[in-house]
């Protein structure tokens, strides 16, 4: 919820939903449909994530082996400590990612055990 393009893409999915013939039945379906979305959604944007950080330890990488050189200046560390601090903004989402998966799979493991005790 916290991306910059969610709200936007939430709207065209909610929008984008056919409506069918009763209220009730057209929500589950729209629902279902902003669900399917979500998750195709949330696989490409996290693998966009692993690629970007993947590419940032190398270019990282190649910089710190050239550190040492003579050809090494300011304008190089600086570019470093951008691609650093953009390495631990993707860490951190990464972590939230990770983090709200386990609280969701923590939920759903809740909720079968919940319905489980029901069903006698």
């Amino acid at each position: 919820m916290e991306h910059r393009q969610f709200k936007n893409n939430f709207k065209g999915w909610w929008c984008y939903s056919m409506n069918y013939e009763g209220v009730g039945y057209s929500f589950m379906k729209r629902l279902q449909n902003v669900k399917e979305k979500l998750i195709q959604w949330n696989k490409e944007d996290f693998k966009l994530l692993q690629t970007k950080r993947n590419n940032l330890i190398q270019r990282i990488t190649k910089l710190d082996e050239e550190e040492g050189r003579p050809t090494w200046n300011g304008e190089k560390w600086e570019h470093m400590r951008g691609m650093k601090q953009e390495l631990e903004h993707i860490l951190l989402m990464e972590g939230r990612l990770a983090h709200q998966k386990l609280k969701v799979n923590g939920q759903e493991k809740g909720m079968q055990t919940h319905n489980s005790l029901i069903e006698c």
